[in-house]
């Protein structure tokens, strides 16, 4: 196996757009968790009365006062570890970050400003505006941490904090992991990073020096099309594109709501396998595999796109050691046009590798 590696605020920016870095077992290994303010009263599904308790918000590990302010504990995180994540739908007071035991915080923000794109260099694509309908807000950078981190916020500004809805995403390393603590005076130096992290989730991942398995036909009758690939030594698909290029029928009427040839019962009903090695990964409706359940909707990410023109991609690497099958499966009594081409590497694994 090899040496794991320094933790580091630039390697974990690296990690946020290499998908094969989630073919294999991390190094060093890690198990993720979350502190948030779910309603503490769900504690067990034998419990009916609170099982489903939905009081979801301001429920804080502990509190203080500081300056005048109650200061409100979110998350209080044991090392080795990171946070990579924090999310609030209502952020509110003033964030401190607590690193390694230290008294007084390293870093401190307006949660709403850190949150909504509004502190730099922390803006697009790692944090940015709400949807106003939405109004969930993100922010989507790491805090890596060798000892302890502990995340506060305080009742300061309209309204406080002491009713925030909120979630701390964190990492937690074996003992033993090295990593490099966080602190601000670190980020003129990650500029280079952090640039290509925003160049990189602007577009879509590379899929040059690939080979291609195209199908295109229309099928009917419970059958459909199928992509094999096979290897003597183990590949990867790249991306995965179909096309159906809707409306499948003219019609001068407004189909009905149940009609089969409606978007979203196609999106539904052709369903989408992929089996590895023999055994079936992915058995799923084409809408849900691609996130875009009502139809072909456009929208950019860089793990999974649909285009102007209706095609639809996904670029999460699917790793096989000798064969890959790709299929779909079109309802009984319909047809159903689909352009298809997924590209693939060959490729050596090793005893980390996920298959």
């Amino acid at each position: 196996m090899a040496q794991a590696q320094t933790v580091t605020v630039s390697n974990l920016l690296k990690q946020m757009t290499d998908l094969d870095w989630l073919t294999s077992r991390p190094s060093p290994y890690f198990k993720m968790a979350q502190a948030s303010s779910y309603d503490r009263a769900s504690t067990s599904p034998n419990d009916a009365k609170t099982w489903f308790a939905n009081g979801d918000a301001g429920k804080y590990l502990s509190s203080s006062v500081r300056d005048g302010l109650t200061e409100y504990v979110m998350a209080d995180l044991k090392g080795p570890g990171a946070v990579v994540r924090i999310w609030s739908a209502n952020p509110a007071g003033l964030l401190r970050f607590y690193f390694d035991g230290e008294a007084t915080p390293r870093f401190t923000a307006q949660t709403a400003d850190l949150l909504n794109g509004g502190v730099e260099p922390f803006g697009m694509p790692f944090s940015y505006p709400s949807n106003t309908a939405a109004n969930g807000c993100n922010l989507y950078f790491p805090f890596p941490y060798a000892k302890s981190l502990k995340i506060t916020v305080d009742s300061s500004g309209t309204g406080g904090a002491k009713s925030m809805y909120y979630e701390v995403g964190h990492r937690t390393y074996e003992a033993g992991t090295t990593v490099q603590t966080f602190d601000p005076s670190m980020l003129p130096g990650l500029k280079v990073d952090m640039d290509k992290v925003r160049s990189r989730l602007a577009g879509s991942p590379d899929t040059s020096n690939t080979k291609s398995l195209t199908a295109s036909s229309i099928r009917q009758d419970g059958k459909g099309w199928k992509l094999t690939a096979t290897t003597p030594r183990g590949g990867e698909i790249k991306s995965l594109s179909i096309r159906i290029p809707f409306p499948l029928v003219q019609t001068f009427r407004e189909m009905d709501w149940d009609d089969s040839y409606q978007p979203h019962n196609v999106m539904r009903n052709v369903m989408l396998k992929v089996v590895c090695d023999g055994e079936t990964t992915v058995n799923v409706p084409i809408g849900d595999f691609f996130a875009s359940v009502p139809g072909p909707n456009p929208y950019h990410s860089y793990p999974m796109t649909v285009g102007k023109d209706g095609t639809m991609t996904c670029y999460f690497p699917m790793p096989f050691k000798r064969k890959i099958e790709i299929s779909a499966v079109v309802p009984k009594g319909i047809d159903v046009p689909m352009q298809v081409m997924a590209r693939y590497v060959v490729k050596s694994f090793t005893d980390q590798s996920y298959f």
